[in-house]
């Protein structure tokens, strides 16, 4: 099964059949269970024969939930993919003012929750357009931003929570690289529960790792200890950018498997120590084209070559291996 993202208006209107509606209400998440059912499911349904499928989506959020008073907008198009048959439909995003009774109809139980319940109908779906519509939101909408954080968070301590007990290999571009680092100090920004610091650290680095989720640091404080050495935690949440500059400054900064916003990207060069490096690999553009994966988290063709006039480019690298598309960059601050 595929998923895939299309901006608004690259699907035909035709081929829309469905309209799924993430809901909050009262800071909650919105979720519906159907009465012959015992898991649960995003509000939405199939599109009426020459419905506009915006009607769509206000008529199924209100029978299935019972919203009355609400505003809702559309967030992109997207498709399911099952043995090469795409389906179509668009995805919402809603806010609840007033949930009335809920209609005599498919749906036994309206229920809200902090964060997505694990218990879903269509899980390998409904994960990811949750995750989608978490994306969309407006970063200049500050009760919002918190709610998107508080669910998010929630949500990678949940994965790291029920991750195996075990540590990952550190990422293949960074063992491949590491002698382009400067001895000293190294900061892994978006750490996770640690393979990449703890390699460094094993290694003769002093490393800190910065992640917002609490459970990936205990995490990497474990394995750290299990290894035999330390790596400094700190719980940053990277919305807030600023954060960034109550650090020290570092010898290697190091970025995996995270697409740093703008402002987090603008300001990597001050936390630098003189001839400092700076490593980011991620996935690629590739990445969304080929296997549907959202394209804010994906760098764009050569994206950050000339991205930093204060640093030089030492080596840019694109490649894939079997979870997908990357691309490495190494950089270099000057004297």
């Amino acid at each position: 099964m595929k998923v895939e993202m299309f901006e608004l208006g690259h699907v035909q209107d035709e081929k829309l059949k469905y309209a799924v509606i993430a809901a909050l209400f009262q800071e909650q998440w919105v979720f519906v269970r159907h009465k012959e059912r015992d898991t649960w499911e995003i509000p939405g349904g199939r599109r009426e024969q020459d419905e506009d499928i915006n009607t769509t989506a206000s008529r199924e959020l209100f029978e299935e939930s019972g919203a009355e008073k609400f505003t809702i907008k559309p967030i992109c198009d997207y498709s399911v993919t099952v043995k090469e048959e795409p389906s179509f439909g668009r995805l919402f995003f809603a806010e609840i003012e007033e949930l009335g009774d809920l209609p005599e109809l498919e749906i036994g139980e309206v229920r809200l929750f902090k964060e997505i319940p694990e218990k879903l109908t269509y899980p390998k779906i409904q994960s990811i357009l949750h995750k989608w519509v978490l994306s969309s939101f407006e970063a200049t909408n500050l009760d919002k931003r918190k709610i998107v954080a508080k669910v998010e968070k929630a949500e990678w301590n949940d994965f790291f929570r029920q991750r195996d007990l075990r540590l990952i290999e550190p990422e293949a571009f960074l063992v491949n690289n590491v002698h382009l680092l400067q001895t000293g100090s190294v900061l892994d920004i978006a750490c996770g529960d640690g393979r990449n610091a703890i390699f460094l650290a094993t290694n003769g680095f002093q490393v800190k790792g910065i992640d917002f989720s609490s459970e990936a640091l205990e995490r990497m404080r474990y394995f750290a200890e299990k290894e035999g050495t330390y790596v400094e935690g700190k719980e940053i949440d990277l919305r807030n950018a600023q954060l960034l500059k109550a650090l020290d400054r570092f010898d290697n900064i190091i970025i995996n498997h995270y697409k740093p916003t703008k402002d987090v990207l603008n300001l990597l060069p001050m936390l630098l120590n003189e001839k400092g490096i700076l490593l980011i690999c991620t996935f690629n553009y590739l990445q969304n084209v080929e296997k549907g994966y959202p394209r804010e988290f994906c760098l764009e063709k050569e994206e950050l070559v000339d991205r930093y006039p204060e640093l030089v480019l030492l080596r840019h690298e694109s490649f894939t291996d079997a979870r997908g598309y990357f691309d490495g960059y190494i950089f270099q601050k000057n004297e």
